[in-house]
Parts: C-alpha cells; sequence; structure tokens
C-alpha cells in the first residue's frame, strides 16, 4: 500500500490521490442505485403486497417469484438512469484520463450509443441485486415477538 500510494503520489500528485479519475462519476451511479435499493425497491414491494388481494403467498416458489419480478422491474427502472455515469467512470479508471476526455473519447468511438454499451448486461446484473439484497435483508430481519 505504502508503494503504491508513493508512485501514485509522484506520478500524479495530491489531486489524483483524492479525487481519482471516475470517482466523480461513480458517485452519479451508485447514488440512483442506492436510492433505488433502499427507496423505490421497497416501495414496489409494499405496492406489489398491497396489490395481491388473494391470501398471502405461502410458498416459497411463490414469493421467491415475486422477489424476482421486482427485482427485474427495479433493475428496468435504474439501470437507464445510472449507466452512462458508469461507463464514462469505467473508462476514465480504465484509460487514466478526465471526464470531457473520457466523454469525447467515447463518443469518436461510436456516437451516443458508446454510452449505451453494455445496458442489457447491466441491467440483468443489478437484477440480481435487487431481487438477492431485499431476500437477505427480508431473513435476517428479526421477528417480532409475539407476546
Amino acid at each position: 500500500m505504502r508503494h503504491t500510494f508513493l508512485s501514485l503520489y509522484r506520478t500524479h500528485g495530491p489531486k489524483h490521490l483524492a479525487l481519482p479519475p471516475g470517482m466523480a462519476m461513480m458517485v452519479c451511479r451508485e447514488i440512483p442505485f442506492a436510492a433505488t435499493l433502499f427507496h423505490v425497491r421497497p416501495a414496489l414491494t409494499t405496492w406489489a403486497q398491497e396489490q395481491d388481494t388473494g391470501p398471502t403467498p405461502t410458498s416459497t416458489v411463490g414469493w421467491m417469484g415475486r422477489e424476482l419480478g421486482l427485482g427485474c422491474l427495479t433493475s428496468m427502472v435504474t439501470s437507464p438512469i445510472s449507466h452512462i455515469p458508469s461507463v464514462i467512470a469505467a473508462y476514465q479508471q480504465g484509460h487514466q484520463v478526465g471526464f470531457q476526455t473520457a466523454v469525447q473519447q467515447l463518443l469518436q468511438a461510436g456516437g451516443y450509443k458508446e454510452l449505451w454499451r453494455g445496458l442489457g448486461a447491466r441491467t440483468m446484473s443489478l437484477a440480481g441485486t435487487f431481487t438477492v439484497v431485499p431476500i437477505v435483508m427480508a431473513l435476517l430481519k428479526p421477528k417480532k415477538n409475539m407476546d
């Protein structure tokens, strides 16, 4: 760690250590992700439970199916919002360039469609996260004592 720190400091200076390339875009990617995971996804779960007029799904398969559907729906909501910052951040980090250079080079490489490359894969990946994390949180939630 010390060697890496000193090498980065010597070659790029303190600004690079405090705000490495892609950091701002990572923030722009993570804020929608966190807001979606901890606000939108629970709101969709509550909405789905309110829409279910039948008996509460008692089977694990029914519950897991609903959770998977909600995870996919949630991912479709957030992926387009957080995808372009994700692409720019990855490019900045991989090429050690600033924001303007990254955007210019991406646009030169393939126009605006280059900013959307990988949206399908990212959406599927986030669907997994938006399914698994709420399931784990629900399973780890302490049961209320009814006494």
